[in-house]
Order: structure tokens, then C-alpha cells, then sequence
């Protein structure tokens, strides 16, 4: 599907994704942060509902043909949308925790998802600046937003390619680790992945928080990761569209078979590895 592909769609969605950045930054700069326990005891802020509505508002106006499904909107039922082919998914903090603990390892997540799979994701920090892009045509870019630039440049944006890539020969294997969710799980697999390297070959291990992980290794900054602790369709959509239209594959774990796909019955994800290389 080419549709929604193009440079124009991927700008308007850049825009959006800058503007919900300002829109937290409002909040993360003041001291007094009221945060709620929702009922799957995940923490959400002021912050994350103000951005939620102004992406959902902006994406029905530009897009109003296209469904939403974003984290903090109620979610359409189960008869409405299984039929969907064509939707936006969207998180609108990505890293909560990493809102709170002040560590600016948030994001921004916004995917198109088309027969279950992303066709288009953006990936927004803004306390990093850093702005992450894709589609499944074009490819992935990286740009680092100046300070005090408007979002109302989209047009001008000096996007990069990013391209995923395993490490040089003598360079170490970088694997990626969650910053807030690392459990023994994952801390096993990556003993298991260890044993599987060649008897020279140096590893590290890097902590990241939200979708960051699936763009440091879009941008060849790492080159494994795995996650095996439950993650929401909305968390992983606009990372793994980045990520895969960098050069990266995702793969189901144990069961590589298992499709990974999106507008689930259950939006909650099976575990999963992002990789460059063969393992």
C-alpha cells in the first residue's frame, strides 16, 4: 500500500509528534506533577492526557477517514474495529517512568498500522530533541530537532538516514536492556545469547528507556534487542516500524513463527527480540 507512505503524510505526522513534545515539556518543567495509578497499575500524567488529545484531535482532523487507537482514549470494541485495515496507533508518553524519574528517556509514539503490520511509525523525545521517522517506502531517518525550533517547519526538516547494521569486526556486540523493565527473564536470555557469540567476541550491554531502544539499534547503536516482559501494541508500533524499515528484523520469542502482528483482540504483546543479527 503506497498510500500514507509518502514524504508529506510523514511530515504532517512529524508535526504532530514535535507538537505533543512541547505540549509534555510544558508539564515536565514544573515541579508539581500529579500522577494517577490506572487500573493495570501503570502510572499516567496530566502530561500523557494532554498530549494524547491533541495528537487523537489532530490525526481525526488530517486523517478523518482513519480510526484512532490511542493509549489513554477509550478503546473502540472489539466488533467495531476487527475488521479495521487501515488505523493510527498511538502512545502518547511513551516511558512514563522515565517521565517521572526526570530521565528524559520518553517518547512520543505515533504508527499507521495496514494489515496488522506498521507502514509508518514516528518516535519523538523531546527532552532529547531527537527525532525518529519511517516508512515502510522510504525508509528511516534520524534529526536532531535545534533548540527553539517550531513545529510548524516540518517542511524543513534536514532528515538523516539511519540504517541498522551488525557491528564492525573488533567492535563489540551492544545489547539492548530496558532502562525500567528488566526482569529474569530477559537477564536469561541475554546469558543464552552470550554463550551463543563466538569465544573472541566482546558484548555490552545498554540500558535504554521506551521506543529509544528500537531507534538506538535503528541507527546502529546496538544490535540486539530483547523483550521479554509484556508490552502494549501502542508501545512497541512506531519503534518497530523504524527499526524494521532501518534494516532490523522482529521476531516472536520462543516461537519465531508467530506472526507479530497489531489490532489484536487482546492488545497486549507476546515477548520478542529486535535483531541485526543472525541468531
Amino acid at each position: 500500500m503506497h498510500t500514507y507512505q509518502d514524504q508529506t503524510t510523514l511530515n504532517k505526522i512529524n508535526r504532530i509528534a514535535l507538537a505533543a513534545g512541547d505540549i509534555i515539556l510544558s508539564h515536565y518543567a514544573q515541579t508539581n506533577r500529579a500522577i494517577e495509578i490506572k487500573l493495570d497499575q501503570s502510572p499516567v500524567t496530566a502530561a500523557d492526557k494532554a498530549a494524547n488529545e491533541y495528537i487523537v484531535k489532530e490525526l481525526q482532523i488530517l486523517f478523518p477517514d482513519i480510526p484512532v487507537v490511542a493509549e489513554e482514549s477509550p478503546l473502540p470494541e472489539w466488533p467495531i474495529r476487527k475488521n479495521w485495515q487501515l488505523f493510527w496507533l498511538v502512545d502518547p508518553l511513551d516511558g512514563t517512568k522515565e517521565y517521572i524519574t526526570r530521565n528524559g528517556q520518553f517518547t512520543v509514539n505515533i504508527a499507521l498500522i495496514y494489515n496488522q503490520l506498521p507502514i509508518l511509525g514516528v518516535v519523538y523525545a523531546p527532552v532529547l530533541r531527537e527525532l525518529f521517522c519511517g516508512t515502510a517506502i522510504l525508509g528511516s531517518f534520524r534529526q536532531q530537532i535545534p533548540t527553539g525550533t517550531s513545529h510548524s517547519i516540518e517542511e524543513n526538516l534536514n532528515l538523516t538516514r539511519i540504517e541498522a547494521k551488525p557491528p564492525e569486526k573488533g567492535q563489540p556486540i551492544i545489547i539492548i536492556a530496558s532502562r525500567s523493565h528488566l526482569n529474569p527473564e530477559t537477564e536469561a536470555y541475554i546469558a543464552s545469547l552470550k554463550q551463543s557469540f563466538e569465544a573472541n567476541q566482546t558484548y555490552e550491554i545498554l540500558n535504554v528507556g521506551s521506543s529509544l531502544k528500537f531507534c538506538r539499534l535503528a541507527q546502529g547503536q546496538a544490535h540486539v534487542y530483547p523483550r521479554l516482559s509484556p508490552t502494549m501494541e501502542w508501545d512497541t508500533a512506531a519503534g518497530h516500524a523504524i527499526a524494521i524499515f532501518a534494516g532490523a528484523y522482529l521476531f516472536s520469542h520462543p516461537n519465531r513463527t508467530q506472526p507479530f502482528v497489531y489490532n489484536k483482540l487482546n492488545l497486549t504483546n507476546g515477548d520478542f527480540v529486535v535483531s541485526v543479527l543472525q541468531i
